[in-house]
């Protein structure tokens, strides 16, 4: 201040607002803040009243004016500059009770990062901010008491000189609204470096000074416009009251490159009686250097559709959502990127979760989710806003249950409890629920199964609400790296929605990159800078001969050729100095992204060999914690020359600032290669590094326990006592790709202590080896299976703990080999524990029961062995003989096992129908007779078999209600083993009592479900699904998709033989069918070799005339055991 800027200036005209001499500044400040509003907005007939105490001690003032709007008065009588900390709180309350209005009263200036965070966030939430602050304050108070002023400073000062405060600055654009470091802000300086592909934000702060209502209009100007895509703000005029701050914004998307690039400018100016008065036109001018970034061009119709379906859906719904799924590199991200533009042209707040995935976890989405609806962040404001009390500040509103959960939530994420924060998530729903939010979460697969858990509880309560909902949801996920089931099944339960008949609009679609070599070519040249390709047919029959479509592996190719010398980059431009050479390299190029990448990588070490070891350090690091931030170059001491040249050979990417950097590696596939192709020990080094460098108490590198115990068993240092004591379920809170390492190095570990402690330790091998074939999968545990049965089956103990742990050993490891229809294997263990079986079983009495338990199960199996070799009669004596046992020890668990297993045996012969179903009945009544826990464990199979019953039976509707009630079980009880395979079959069922009831609109897109999930299943044989593609083709009578659909059936089984004699009579009943929607004979588009002798019958359907063709419609017997009343029949 100017005339107040004394201690005891200040005090004495604070006393003139008191009558009381004996209370604090702060009550005094707030006396004359309380007066100063009465001489403020007359017009507007206002009664600020004061709050309730606040956190801090304070009051401030409140009012609703008579439109119904919220006034909040904020007071801050401190010395020294106001900082971020000291008004988050208000910025908190202002949107959790909806105020409109926010005015701030400061002795001490608020400086130019507090206006700007104000700025920010009154233009993202629709608040209007007021700023009275030192001079600004003092203004107000001489122009209003200038009775009270002329006491103290003696002559009243003339009324000082006025104007706009305006400030211009540019950032980088955060994918995330709330960063860790809310109080910074990451302004472009004029020596930063401006990348391709990348959005900063356009600002211009005003704050009108005036004393006076003004009229401020913006626009925006920029010489190098056509470089730019830019939202939002473009010729806009707003009306301003005195002191009053608007933050005008615009975003500007560099798209292409550009040596010495400006950036665009907010230009402001005051209208005053039809003079224009320009504000800021001498702008300094800052010409930025330009880099390419690591956004691909967007080439070929089949992204352009898959965008402009998106966009359509968005749209079109308040509610919408997208999932895109694929193998890594096929361009999932390159549709996401997009699809974020097109949404902030909307002008939706977008959440992007992009490349956030590296070194965070499910805990983190929610948080940065929550401290942006919230407008709070974990450094400044969390630690403090779980302090406030749960009373609202206003005397006339009633505390809403909402609010007071609010803190709840918020106490919940400040101290990680997932299990309070499962309860409280409908409030952020809420929050985000018509507010125009976008959350796009890409590699979701990287991610805890609690986040699927989340958004699907956030998709249910949009689906749900009453009141409007305008949201938009997008994922991606890489098939190739989902390492839990319930991945496989988020994309089958979202691609389930995008059939509901309801007012929301969803989307999944898998793709696999270009859909021609043509489109493939055009973004290779685009890679290379090349306006065409010499020999363009030659090169393009490369492509085509080694089936490259994948866009990442296309990138690979472009660096390599540039490694080589194939084309040289000059000025922008791509050359190519020799024909031949170029065509010579395009040949050796392999068809594999690990390869070219472990070429190029190799070339790029020959050229910086001295950073070799300083490369592998970093690639250590990023291994364990996925992502190199600062603390993390503090800790492990790296140097900044080998990281800026991973970056500039596009390597790592920076996605933070050069401030606050956050490296990680551009792309999964790269990743992959580093630490499996290049590298086999990154994990060792690393973990070395932080053992033996005592980093592992370090609070900034932020190490959990189930991190330190695997950098412990990747060095060999983890001690036996520590191993026991290890929490296997810890491995749930290790980041996806590290959970199988983990399995590995913990199986190891135990392997090697196995005659120290052998039921403690197989204990401990048969749960790593259940967890990586449940969640994992079945292909991957097998390694694991197959590495512990070396050693275990040498184990020669009679000891009843040790046996209870062999056996399930054996039985599980043989489930997974069953799996995998290794039926020798299989039987192999299978007689290898009746071998155990018999040489202790007279041995023991008290085992014996047991241990016929384990006999009746172990010829349970090994009679299922005769399915998967394809005589199911082949050992039909050993169901006999686990009967025999089950009936006579009550072993009911195993018994109903055996009576739906006999009856697989008649599933396929019409002459057994009523064996069928008895041993169906049988296996009912025996589940009947399972304790409460075993009911619970063996429910699925017991539903499953129920629904197949019904539908033999033709009760379909009641199939149908008990299909729904199935779903919702499995949904319940996520701990089901083989839940995948349960919801296939419920699936299944599903689809055919909607196809009996004629019920078909929304059959396809459960079909659609169906086939995903049973590809992401590892289901080899597909043949049962094209026959259900045939069969819903031909119930909707559309003639050339069911003949496609049949050529397909027909070409799969010809080149499977060896299931020859079940897929003939299928084909035959699916060939009368496809006759009947054609009047003449039916030429198949085959190749020559696809008529196999075999098929002779199927094909006789096909070309028979019409005579014929009746004869063989009355002489077809059908095997399927399921037959719906028009003969669409169904074979199991």
């Amino acid at each position: 201040m100017r005339y107040f800027n004394e201690a005891d200036k200040w005090q004495e005209l604070l006393e003139k607002f008191s009558d009381k001499k004996k209370i604090n500044k702060g009550i005094r400040f707030e006396n004359l803040v309380k007066e100063l509003l009465c001489k403020l907005f007359p017009e507007r007939n206002i009664i600020f009243n004061p709050t309730k105490e606040t956190h801090d001690g304070s009051k401030d003032f409140w009012a609703v004016d008579s439109e119904n709007r919220r006034w909040w008065a904020e007071c801050k009588n401190y010395n020294s500059n106001l900082s971020m900390k000291a008004l988050s709180p208000t910025l908190f309350m202002a949107d959790l009770y909806d105020i409109d209005y926010l005015l701030f009263f400061s002795y001490s200036p608020l400086n130019q990062n507090l206006l700007r965070k104000i700025g920010i966030y009154s233009n993202r939430h629709g608040k209007r901010a007021f700023i009275y602050d030192d001079v600004n304050l003092e203004y107000l108070i001489i122009k209003h008491f200038p009775d009270k002023v002329e006491d103290i400073i003696k002559t009243a000062p003339s009324m000082m000189d006025v104007s706009l405060y305006i400030k211009n600055f540019n950032e980088k654009h955060s994918r995330l609204y709330s960063t860790e470091n809310f109080n910074g802000f990451y302004e472009l300086d004029k020596n930063c470096e401006l990348v391709v592909g990348e959005i900063y934000n356009i600002y211009c702060l005003v704050i009108n000074r005036k004393g006076r209502t003004i009229a401020v209009s913006a626009e925006t100007s920029c010489p190098d416009k056509s470089y730019y895509r830019l939202y939002g703000l473009t010729n806009i005029s707003v009306t301003m009251d005195e002191n009053e701050l608007v933050m005008f914004s615009v975003k500007a998307n560099l798209l292409k490159s550009k040596k010495n690039i400006k950036l665009p400018v907010i230009t402001a100016k005051c209208k005053n009686d039809d003079i224009v008065e320009p504000v800021n036109d001498n702008l300094p001018e800052v010409l930025y250097n330009c880099k390419e970034g690591h956004i691909v061009p967007l080439i070929g119709t089949n992204f352009e559709s898959i965008i402009s379906d998106i966009h359509s859906i968005c749209a079109e719904n308040p509610l919408s959502g997208a999932l895109i799924y694929g193998k890594g590199g096929c361009g999932k991200t390159r549709i996401l990127y997009e699809c974020i533009r097109d949404l902030m042209v909307e002008n939706y707040k977008v959440l992007d979760f992009t490349g956030f995935d590296s070194g965070r976890n499910w805990m983190d989405v929610i948080k940065e989710i929550t401290y942006c609806v919230f407008s709070v962040s974990e450094d400044m404001v969390l630690d403090m806003i779980c302090t406030i009390e749960t009373n609202t500040p206003f005397d006339h509103i009633n505390e809403s249950l909402e609010n007071k959960s609010v803190y709840s939530l918020l106490s919940a994420i400040k101290k990680n409890d997932e299990s309070r924060l499962v309860d409280l998530y409908n409030i952020l729903f809420e929050k985000i629920r018509n507010k125009k939010y976008a959350l796009i979460i890409d590699n979701f697969q990287s991610y805890s199964p609690m986040l699927i858990d989340f958004f699907e509880r956030m998709i249910s309560y949009f689906l749900n609400c009453t009141r409007s909902v305008d949201v938009k949801l997008l994922f991606s996920i890489n098939v190739e790296l989902i390492y839990n089931n319930e991945f496989t099944e988020f994309i089958g339960n979202f691609m389930s929605l995008t059939g509901k008949n309801i007012s929301s609009g969803f989307y999944c679609k898998e793709i696999s990159g270009f859909n021609s070599v043509e489109q493939a070519m055009v973004f290779l040249a685009s890679k290379l800078r090349l306006s065409k390709f010499p020999q363009y047919n030659q090169i393009k029959s490369i492509l085509e001969g080694k089936h490259i479509l994948n866009p990442k592996l296309l990138e690979q190719i472009a660096d390599y050729l540039v490694t080589q010398e194939c084309v040289v980059l000059r000025e922008q431009k791509g050359f190519v100095p020799d024909t031949e050479r170029l065509i010579k390299c395009m040949n050796k190029v392999p068809p594999e992204y690990e390869r070219l990448f472990k070429f190029n990588y190799e070339k790029f070490l020959e050229i910086h060999s001295s950073q070799a070891e300083a490369f592998k350090l970093i690639f250590s690091v990023l291994y364990l914690f996925e992502r190199i931030e600062n603390e993390h170059i503090d800790a492990f001491e790296l140097q900044s020359e080998p990281i800026g040249l991973l970056c500039n050979h596009g390597i790592i990417i920076n996605c933070g600032s050069s401030q606050f950097p956050s490296y990680s590696v551009d792309h999964d596939l790269s990743f992959e290669c580093l630490s499996t192709v290049i590298y086999n020990d990154l994990l060792k080094t690393v973990s070395l590094r932080i053992i033996d460098s005592d980093l592992t108490d370090n609070k900034r590198l932020y190490m959990p326990r189930c991190y330190l115990d695997f950098c412990r068993l990747a060095c060999g240092k983890m001690k036996f006592d520590e191993l026991v004591k290890t929490d296997l379920y810890h491995i749930d809170d290790l980041q996806n790709r590290h959970k199988l390492p983990f399995a590995k190095l913990y199986l190891d570990a135990c392997l090697s202590h196995l005659e120290d402690k052998p039921p403690l330790m197989l204990n401990r091998i048969n749960i790593m080896c259940n967890y990586v074939s449940d969640h994992i999968g079945v292909k991957t545990a097998e390694d694991l299976f197959e590495r512990a049965y070396k050693r275990v089956k040498n184990i020669k103990h009679n000891d009843s703990e040790v046996l209870k742990e062999l056996f399930s050993f054996y039985i599980h490891n043989a489930e997974n080999k069953m799996h995998l229809s290794k039926y020798n294997d299989v039987l192999t263990l299978y007689k290898e524990f009746e071998r155990v079986i018999d040489r202790i079983i007279h041995l023991d009495d008290m085992l014996k029961k047991n241990l016929l338990y384990a006999r009746a199960y172990i010829k349970n199996r090994m009679f299922v062995c005769g399915k998967i070799e394809n005589d199911p009669f082949k050992r039909i004596d050993m169901l006999y003989k686990s009967e025999e046992i089950c009936n006579k020890y009550g072993f009911w668990d195993i018994q109903f096992e055996n009576y739906f297993d006999e009856a697989n045996l008649y599933i396929s012969d019409p002459d057994k129908r009523q064996d069928l179903l008895l041993a169906l009945n049988n296996g009912f009544d025996a589940f009947r007779k399972t304790t409460v826990y075993q009911k619970k464990k063996f429910m699925p199979n017991f539903l499953s078999k129920k629904l197949q019953h019904m539908c033999i039976e033709q009760d379909f509707k009641k199939a149908l209600s008990t299909s729904e009630k199935a779903l919702e079980y499995l949904q319940q009880n996520n701990d089901i083993n083989y839940h995948l395979f349960f919801k296939k079959r419920y699936l299944k069922y599903r689809f055919i009592c909607m196809i009996a009831l004629n019920m078909t609109e929304n059959t396809g897109q459960l079909l659609s479900q169906l086939s995903v999930i049973d590809d992401l299943s590892g289901n080899s044989d597909k043949f049962e699904i094209m026959y259900y593609y045939f069969i819903y083709s031909f119930c909707l009578n559309e003639h050339q998709q069911a003949k496609s659909h049949f050529e397909e059936m027909y070409t799969y089984a010809a080149r499977n033989p060896e299931h020859r004699e079940k897929y003939r009579c299928i084909l035959t009943d699916s060939a009368i069918k496809l006759r009947s929607l054609y009047k003449s004979a039916i030429t198949l588009d085959l190749e020559s070799d696809q008529h196999p002798a075999f098929f002779s019958s199927t094909d006789d359907v096909l070309t028979a005339n019409k005579k014929k063709l009746e004869q063989i419609r009355k002489s077809f017997m059908t095997t399927a055991p399921i037959s719906t009343k028009d003969k669409i029949n169904f074979y199991y």
